[in-house]
């Protein structure tokens, strides 16, 4: 069961937002599920169909990072490339 507390905060979040955007979730997990649409406009980037496709101003089924991509591009801005080290024992 989720703590009280952490969920009335994104709630709270929510209801102050005006834009949405949902990056590579199923949108299956309630009641976290229903937080995106509580603001005005909701934008999902996924690869599957959604529940709450119908409901969104826009639905994009694509992968997360090549979107992002055309967004920080439009935007022109860069991110420096991750370097993944592999830590084995940590």
């Amino acid at each position: 069961q989720t703590p009280a507390g952490p969920l009335a905060q994104a709630s709270e979040h929510a209801h102050k937002s005006d834009f949405s955007l949902v990056l590579g979730s199923s949108m299956t997990i309630s009641p976290f599920c229903t937080l995106p649409h509580i603001s005005d406009r909701t934008v999902l980037v996924t690869m599957q169909n959604t529940a709450y496709d119908g409901a969104s101003l826009e639905c994009i089924h694509a992968l997360c990072d090549d979107v992002m991509r055309g967004v920080m591009q439009r935007l022109s801005l860069t991110v420096d490339p991750l370097e993944y080290r592999l830590q084995l024992g940590a």
